[in-house]
């Protein structure tokens, strides 16, 4: 028996076919093994609860003649307990089924994945969309830590929120695990448009300001993220020809620590982009940047 409770046996099959002449000449010798574990249960215990239980149907493998082993693996259903029984909570909740959560047995771990969009919420003057609870577990085989991670959309595809004519998004994502905190990151950005148009032209100018944090600690390195950036972009467009110009400015500052020993770095950036597009005359964009840094 397993005194943790971590494996909850179920049942167990194994065929061998082996075929060797008796006189040598016949054929060369073959095998065949069919291995099924079925109906058993994994736990990961935090006291008298399990944290998380994973019941498998089944896990079937296949050897041919010394061959590496086809295996197929059917998981059943995925339960919360503990510090994260609020999950299974907010599945029964909102009622997503199995819609929202995929669970993945790969060769070197299991992975958990859920994924829940947030209704648009419009009041007046008031608009939040793209908004995305994302959270995964991830269970080694190996023995490392076992690691969690939580999401509100993300840095590529974030919130959107509009005041009136002032808008902005962001995002916010934490990884951790048994030994600590792994990341965490967060990014908010907020501006204004202001667009006309005269028939013959039209324009558009927009403005954004926004901070991201960034705090980390992977391969025994910690680091420490600051930036803050202003971006400014102009658009006019008069029948087929149109052209664009945007500043971006970044004010940067990190920190990494490895062995005790830390690197503190200030730095400058600056981005000028032009895109002019007129009809028969290619014309690439131009990119300027400038940078600069102070290390102590």
């Amino acid at each position: 028996p397993d005194p943790l409770g971590i494996f909850e046996p179920g049942t167990f099959r194994l065929d061998a076919l082996v075929r060797t002449p008796l006189d040598g000449v016949a054929g060369t010798p073959s095998s065949r093994i069919e291995g099924e574990l079925s109906a058993f249960s994994l736990n990961i215990p935090t006291g008298a609860v399990p944290l998380i239980r994973i019941e498998v149907d089944r896990v079937t493998f296949t050897s041919v003649d010394g061959r590496e082993a086809d295996t197929d693996v059917e998981v059943g259903d995925v339960s919360f307990g503990g510090d994260l029984a609020y999950i299974e909570t907010l599945s029964k909740y909102l009622s997503f089924g199995t819609g929202g959560l995929e669970v993945d047995v790969l060769p070197d771990r299991i992975a958990v994945g859920l994924a829940l969009p947030i209704p648009n919420i419009t009041f007046g003057v008031f608009a939040l969309r793209n908004v995305r609870f994302i959270a995964g577990l991830d269970i080694p085989f190996s023995g490392d830590p076992v690691r969690i991670r939580f999401a509100l959309s993300t840095r590529d595809d974030p919130f959107r929120l509009t005041v009136f004519c002032i808008g902005g998004g962001g995002y916010v994502a934490l990884a951790f695990g048994a030994d600590g905190l792994e990341t965490l990151e967060l990014g908010f950005e907020a501006g204004a448009e202001v667009a006309i148009d005269l028939g013959v032209a039209s324009g558009s100018v927009s403005t954004m300001i926004g901070v991201v944090l960034l705090v980390s600690k992977q391969d025994g390195v910690d680091t420490a993220k600051f930036l803050a950036y202003f971006r400014i972009n102009g658009s006019v467009s008069a029948g087929p020809v149109s052209a664009s110009i945007t500043l971006t400015l970044e004010l940067g500052y990190e920190e990494r620590t490895k062995n005790g020993k830390t690197a503190r770095t200030l730095y400058g950036r600056g981005t000028l982009e032009i895109d002019i597009s007129v009809p028969l005359v290619p014309t690439p964009p131009i990119t300027i940047t400038f940078e600069r840094s102070l290390k102590a």
